[in-house]
This record gives structure tokens, sequence and C-alpha cells, in this order.
């Protein structure tokens, strides 16, 4: 037995991965994480959703009214946690299956009526906000046409609002990008987006973080620059949304799909 110890360190001395652990532990290569302090981490590692840490409905609806609602054009209900799964793994399902809840609606306000399917999101509205600095999370999604799979940050009000990760009408072309200004300006809030296109993500998790100074937004994905943005930069506190949605007709026959976090 402690000759095959000898032996597997020996092998392990003479492998690709020590040589290179040797090369690079007294050298400058990981200085750029020593810069990060974690501020907020979950793992979803407890087999349930940790509620101090997470709400399951809009802030709004949550503050105005101590309920769930849809946005107004939302096909999928966000039901108060019951589309979240916690195993390892955060999973937000999207389902066929009708149910009854409220939507926002102008100029009428919150608006009693059936939907034909459910959904969810979790959102640190209540819990957790920040102002610059790095925002990251690992996802996968199960893809099914047309749910929209959402990664993103929001403020007190309706803008400045931040996608990191946007996946809509294809699989291999994740939309990044922010909204700010005034929704009552004449043309509206104004918007700089970018696509990432061509890899299928839905294949594997993949990392997607934003690092927010006072000067840039910059999207990655996989630790590869996909979005650097300049103009009308946040400069408030923000808090972290996961959410999946329905916004066009279908009849739902991809259904149920999912997003892992």
């Amino acid at each position: 037995e402690e000759n095959d110890k000898i032996k597997k360190h020996q092998e392990y001395k003479n492998s690709k991965k020590y040589k290179w652990y040797q090369e690079v532990k007294g050298s400058g290569k990981f200085d750029e994480l020593k810069k990060w302090k974690v501020l907020f981490e979950d793992d979803f590692a407890k087999g349930s959703l940790d509620t101090q840490r997470w709400m399951t409905r809009y802030y709004w609806g949550d503050k105005l009214m101590n309920d769930a609602y849809a946005l107004e054009f939302d096909r999928a209900f966000p039901t108060d946690g019951k589309n979240i799964e916690v195993n390892k793994t955060l999973k937000i399902v999207t389902r066929k299956e009708k149910t009854e809840g409220k939507k926002w609606k102008v100029p009428f306000g919150f608006v009693p009526q059936e939907f034909e399917f459910t959904t969810g999101l979790v959102s640190t509205a209540k819990t957790f906000r920040m102002k610059y600095g790095k925002v990251e999370a690992k996802i996968k999604v199960n893809f099914a046409k047309p749910v929209n799979y959402n990664f993103w940050m929001a403020s007190e009000h309706n803008l400045p609002h931040v996608d990191i990760m946007k996946l809509q009408k294809k699989k291999s072309k994740v939309d990044v990008g922010l909204a700010y200004g005034k929704i009552t300006d004449e043309k509206g809030p104004t918007k700089k987006t970018a696509e990432f296109t061509g890899l299928d993500v839905s294949q594997d998790f993949f990392i997607y973080s934003l690092e927010w100074t006072k000067d840039k937004l910059t999207w990655k994905i996989n630790d590869v620059v996909v979005n650097e943005q300049t103009q009308g930069v946040p400069h408030e506190d923000m808090y972290l949304v996961f959410s999946s949605s329905i916004t066009e007709k279908t009849n739902g026959s991809g259904l149920p799909a999912s997003m892992e976090v």
C-alpha cells in the first residue's frame, strides 16, 4: 500500500498539472482574484431555497400588496416559489398549467387574470444590493421556445436595468446590455445592447459575469469579454434577479423548460 502511494505521488509530480502549479505558485498570475472580496454567495447546496437571502416575487408586488404579480406582457405567471426547485442548483421551471394571478396593466394597476403557464423568479431586492463590483453566476438552460431566460440587475426604480444574460429566441444568441433614463421620456429609455452568437449555451453551464466600475460596465462569458459600455453606467445600488418568462403566443408544446443556477 505504501509503495502504491509513493508511485502515485511520483506520477503526480511528473504530471502537467503539478508542473504548471510549480511554475505559477510564486508568480502574480492570480493576484487579480485577491482584489475581490465576496459580499454575497449562494451555491444552493442546502436542498431548499434560503429565504433569508432570496425572495420569490417582484420587489414592488411584495412592497405594495404583499403578493406576486406578472408584468404587462407576461403570458406565464411567476408563482411565489412554486416553480423553484433546489437540489445542488437553483432551478426555475416554466410549465404549461393554468393558474390565477395578478398582472400589472397601465393605467389600471394590478388586475386579476387567468394564465395558461407558470414560471418563477428569485431576487435579492430585500436582502442584498450593491454599487460597483463584480457579479457572476454559473447558468445552464434547458432551452425551449418561446421561454425567455434572464439574469439581470434592477434598481429601486424601473431604471436603470442591466441584463447580464438574456436568452430568448435562439439558444445560440445571448443578449447583454443596459437601459437607463426615464420611461416617461418622449423617446423612452436609452438602450445599449450587444449580442454574443454562435455558441449553443444550452449544452453546459457557462459563467456569466459583469464587472461594474463607476466608469464602465464589462460583460464576460467564461471570462471572455463580450461587451463593454461606458455610457449610462449606473451609480446607485442594484439587486440581483434570476427569472424566466413567456411573452409570445405559444401552445406550450416544448414545456416544461428550466434554467439552472
